[in-house]
């Protein structure tokens, strides 16, 4: 059997498996749990255009991890980069490549359509995270990235729903 790792874009084959990838990584994180289903995926990923694009890791016919990423504005530079929305490694597989050969790719495919940059956030308690970003050589610019999401976003969407009126 074949135990090359392969890099190739997500196809409408790996929605299941791509799916409880997501799952997984928000239970990694201790996140509230994803709303990944393969119908969301393949309602999102055949969009036009889609919000992301992905990039799946295979080994022996598996999926063992992916990469999502979609556009981003970078204003240091005033041209594109990518966003790097989510790096996941099956857990009994990390520290075989599979992150770093994601990665490459990504860069590879950022290169070639002349983004100058990915940006990503790491959660401050994932040390085998950050460990593996600095190994690559990944910079730390010490930014302290914020969400605005859920309540607080619906909160301030409404102030700006009840100030719409009084600004004539």
């Amino acid at each position: 059997m074949d135990e090359t790792l392969h890099i190739r874009p997500a196809a409408d084959r790996d929605l299941d498996r791509l799916a409880a990838m997501m799952v997984e990584l928000h239970r990694h994180l201790a996140l509230p749990p994803s709303p990944a289903t393969p119908a969301l995926l393949w309602a999102q990923l055949s969009a036009e255009p889609p919000p992301f694009a992905c990039l799946v890791a295979e080994r022996t016919g598996t999926l063992v991890g992916y990469a999502a990423y979609c556009d981003f504005y970078n204003s240091d530079y005033m041209a594109r980069g990518f966003w790097l929305c989510d790096l996941f490694v099956d857990p009994a597989l990390r520290s075989a490549g599979a992150g770093r050969a994601l990665l490459a790719e990504l860069s590879r495919i950022a290169v070639e359509q002349e983004r100058v940059s990915i940006w990503w956030g790491v959660h401050r308690t994932n040390l085998r995270a950050i460990g593996f970003y600095d190994r690559i050589g990944a910079g730390d610019f010490q930014v302290d990235l914020r969400e605005l999401e859920t309540d607080a976003l619906q909160a301030l969407a409404a102030e700006a729903r009840a100030g719409a009126g009084s600004a004539t």
